[in-house]
């Protein structure tokens, strides 16, 4: 089972008050103003024990920003990474485990003006 809706809605529940007025998107448009952040993509990894079905699932965490320098996007970065690593994540679906921020990386877009923050979250659950 991969509870990948209820995983991101349950991440955008923590993210969004914390960022607000930033928004927390699925998908953002083409006229999306800067700042924002967008849940992104998932990697699902079986990982089973001899008695358990597990998985640990990747998201991947997009921040966007177009201030000038480094500031904007780390501030960004920095609230996501603390408002995700190591805790609880409230599943029905599924036995929550875990969740922690794995990695996180800085990118300037090839537009010279856009910066592309992204974090890397791994939530490990088991099916019940």
């Amino acid at each position: 089972m991969l509870p990948l809706h209820e995983m991101q809605k349950a991440v955008f529940d923590k993210l969004v008050p914390v960022l607000a007025p930033v928004p927390v998107l699925d998908n953002a448009g083409p006229n999306q103003a800067y700042p924002y952040v967008t849940l992104g993509e998932f990697i699902g990894l079986p990982q089973d024990t001899l008695d358990k079905s597990g998985i640990n699932t990747e998201l991947t965490i997009h921040s966007w920003s177009r201030q000038l320098g480094m500031a904007e996007i780390s501030e960004l970065m920095t609230a996501v990474w603390d408002t995700l690593h190591r805790q609880d994540l409230p599943l029905q679906t599924c036995q929550f485990v875990a969740m922690r921020c794995d990695n996180a990386q800085t990118l300037r877009d090839a537009d010279g003006r856009t910066r592309h923050g992204i974090v890397r979250v791994v939530i490990q659950t088991f099916q019940v």
